[in-house]
Formats: structure tokens, C-alpha cells, sequence
């Protein structure tokens, strides 16, 4: 999980990490005192915990509704203190396919939140564990069974990439639509753009070995490379499913930066004084 903390070293640092709670109040707690029809303000609210469906649902516990859905952290620093580190949900509080915000104020004014914006974890973890199925099953059927294991092979690749997809809230049935995504994917640095050339070179292997009567002509020595690398896309599906994801990159077309990235979609947590 990464941690984000203000500091009076660093304002920018602190400005962003107070926007950023700022905005959650905005867009979270706002919208859902008005539906109470109540008229506070929403940052007298001093506990919140969000759940963001798969389907967008929102799901909204607000203070000692949310006290049994929040799991906090405390640590004690060098100066012998205790602090508040982190708040997430509790174990059990949120569907490990849904995205969730989570806020604790701290005594003394100021406090903690903690956000993972990533959605379908536990679909992502399912399609990650079959890759690694079918990649074991192109490595046994290697040279001696090669059309049926570039098959598997393929299977696995596209696999570690719809991951990735349902990470990033998209997913698709079109082969060529994935190997257009893993292809942007890699181009906005968040892969080697070996992989993506990989998947467009497995496509057309994948016609010969299971259409045409022979086998794909391959140089010896080849496959075992296919493998690792589908290994490769295999791992990079892990890590961004994983607890401390890197930052993601997007189009500058669409408006995204590194930073905002990995405020938007990934575990942060982040902490007002």
C-alpha cells in the first residue's frame, strides 16, 4: 500500500494530499447528506466509509455508522508518539471486487484517508491463476506438441491482459481489441512493448497451429522465449493487482498524468494535518 503524507517540507505535497480529501468530501459525503435531507457540513462528518460496486453503486456509512467497517492503523514514531498511518475497511466490510474510499478524522483536527479505486480484484486474481494454468500446459506440450501449445500459449497471454483490462474497469470478447489496448498499454510505458508485439505475433501463430495441418515454422529455441515472456505479462498482471501497485500511466489525449493516476485508480492512502 502506498502512503502519502503532508509535510511542512514539502507544500505541494500537502496541497495536493488536502485536495484530494477535499474532493472526497465533494464527491462522496456531500451528495449523501443531501440525500438525508440533512443540511451539515460536510466536513463535520468525522468517519466515512464508501463501497463502489462493480455496477457503480455507491454504498455510504457516515461516523458511528461507519465505525465497524473501518480498520485503523496507529504507529509510533521516534518521537515516542503515536499517529494514525492508515485506514481501510475492515476485514469483510467490502466486496474484493469493489472500489472504496475510507476517512478517520484524527483528534486535534485534521486525519486519514485511505482509497483503493481499483475495481473486479478478485476477477483479475481468478484470470491471473488460469494464465498460469494454461502457460503450464504450453510448457509441457513445448516442441513435441507445438501447434496445441501455442494454442495454450495465446490463451495465456490474453488472459494476463484481460486482467489488466478488468483492472482498469474495461473488458472485451474481441481479439483484436485486446491486442489494440495491450498495445496502448504498453505504448504509455506501463509494459514492454514486447509484450504487445508478442500477443499480435501469437494471433497469427495461433491461425496456423489451430487451422492449418501443420505446425507453425519456429526457430529452435523460440518457444521457451514465447513462455518467459508470457511469464513477464503474467507478473506485470500481479503487480498492478497487487498491494502497492506502480503508478499507471494514461494518454495525454485523455487527459490523464502519472500523478493523477495514481490517485485515481490505485490503494493510496493519505493524511491531513
Amino acid at each position: 500500500m502506498t502512503d502519502v503524507t503532508t509535510s511542512v517540507d514539502d507544500p505541494d505535497r500537502s496541497e495536493f494530499d488536502t485536495r484530494v480529501i477535499d474532493q472526497s468530501f465533494e464527491i462522496y459525503i456531500a451528495p449523501e447528506l443531501a440525500r438525508r435531507q440533512r443540511t451539515d457540513d460536510p466536513r463535520s462528518v468525522i468517519q466515512f466509509f464508501v463501497e463502489i460496486s462493480v455496477d457503480g453503486n455507491i454504498r455510504t456509512l457516515l461516523d458511528d455508522e461507519a465505525e465497524s467497517s473501518l480498520s485503523i492503523c496507529i504507529k509510533r514514531e521516534a518521537d515516542g508518539l503515536q499517529y494514525l498511518d492508515e485506514v481501510r475497511p475492515a476485514e469483510g466490510a467490502v466486496d474484493p471486487d469493489s472500489a472504496w474510499v475510507c476517512f478517520f478524522s484524527q483528534p486535534g483536527g485534521g486525519g486519514v484517508l485511505g482509497f483503493d479505486y481499483r475495481k473486479n480484484r478478485a476477477v483479475a486474481q481468478g484470470l491471473v491463476d488460469k494464465a498460469e494454468k494454461y502457460l503450464a500446459l504450453a510448457r509441457k506440450g513445448g516442441d513435441d506438441h507445438l501447434s496445441a501449445a501455442l494454442d495454450n500459449a495465446h490463451s495465456a497471454a490474453e488472459l494476463s491482459v484481460q486482467a489488466l483490462m478488468m483492472l482498469d474497469n474495461g473488458t472485451t470478447q474481441n481479439h483484436a481489441e485486446r491486442r489494440k489496448w495491450l498495445k496502448m498499454w504498453a505504448d504509455c510505458g506501463n509494459s514492454p512493448a514486447a509484450h504487445s508485439d508478442l500477443l499480435d505475433n501469437l494471433a497469427a501463430l495461433r491461425k496456423v497451429a489451430r487451422y492449418s495441418p501443420g505446425d507453425p515454422p519456429l526457430k529452435k529455441g523460440r518457444f521457451p522465449r514465447i513462455c518467459n515472456t508470457i511469464q513477464e505479462m503474467i507478473d506485470v498482471a500481479k503487480s498492478v493487482n497487487g498491494p502497492s501497485p506502480a503508478p499507471i500511466n494514461r494518454p495525454m489525449a485523455q487527459g490523464w498524468t502519472t500523478r493523477q493516476l495514481e490517485s485515481d485508480m490505485d490503494e493510496d492512502t493519505v493524511e491531513l494535518h
